[in-house]
């Protein structure tokens, strides 16, 4: 009896072995065949990146992907999302927007996947990302990322900011001043069609702090062309004595960008 269960034993732990031995961790591969049409480098967040699709709100997006993985495929995942922040409020144009999951079968998958854009779309900054899982949940190494730029074809005009007040671009402050901030935004349609109107002030610490929303101001339902605006920012007191630079953007109804007002300031 002893025997028969030393042997067993042996048959358990050998099994156990080939089952964890047969067990799928390699991930599957995914590789952008062919892209219609091709990213190519362009200006995105004051940043040049090297992948960016400039499309408008009438284009397609087309990738021909090829996935494989000997284990058998599972899904395949898109998400597109704003990167209006750099990392709104709602708005008659609409933010694209897409949390997709694709069922795949088989080892291989080879075909195009089309990604129209929305229609009377927001424009402005995206994140496009896509990765691939196993039918084992592994997922491709890295996820595929891209940056889209977005034009809206019913407005391709920027707004233009013209700046008042402070006539300098360098202020020393101290913690708890106040700072008169003034311009005239103008646009070529009233400020009320698409409803993405709006002025922001951001504000971090150089060289390369992160942005702090200090301001925004909703301009959706200003039903002219032309907005005088005026805003006294207290400079925080918890600044430390550094340099900070105050950013402030200004958008058109379909979140057209002028370009943007920077006040750098030395806090003493």
């Amino acid at each position: 009896m002893k025997t028969y269960f030393w042997f067993l034993s042996l048959f358990l732990l050998y099994t156990s072995c080939v089952r964890e031995g047969n067990i799928d961790t390699e991930p599957p591969t995914l590789e952008i065949i062919e892209w219609d049409p091709h990213p190519r480098e362009a200006m995105i967040c004051n940043t040049i990146d090297q992948s960016v699709f400039k499309l408008t709100d009438i284009d397609t997006l087309k990738a021909f992907v090829r996935i494989s993985d000997d284990g058998g495929l599972s899904e395949l995942k898109l998400d597109i999302h704003n990167n209006f922040d750099c990392h709104g409020h709602r708005s008659s144009t609409r933010d694209w927007f897409i949390q997709d999951i694709i069922t795949l079968e088989g080892v291989v998958f080879e075909d195009w996947v089309i990604i129209p854009t929305p229609e009377n779309v927001t424009a402005g900054a995206y994140h496009f990302g896509i990765q691939a899982t196993d039918q084992s949940g592994n997922v491709t190494d890295r996820t595929l990322f891209y940056s889209i730029d977005i034009v809206n074809l019913s407005d391709t005009i920027p707004p233009t900011m013209e700046w008042i007040h402070p006539e300098s671009s360098i202020l020393e402050v101290e913690r708890g001043d106040k700072i008169w901030l003034e311009g005239i935004l103008t646009d070529n349609r009233n400020l009320n069609l698409g409803g993405n109107a709006g002025i922001e002030i951001l504000s971090r610490r150089l060289p390369a702090g992160n942005n702090m929303t200090q301001h925004q101001l909703d301009l959706s339902d200003i039903t002219e062309a032309e907005y005088h605006f005026n805003y006294e920012f207290t400079v925080p007191v918890t600044w430390l004595r550094d340099e900070y630079e105050l950013r402030i953007f200004s958008y058109d109804g379909v979140r057209n960008s002028a370009d943007p007002i920077s006040i750098k300031l030395d806090i003493q």
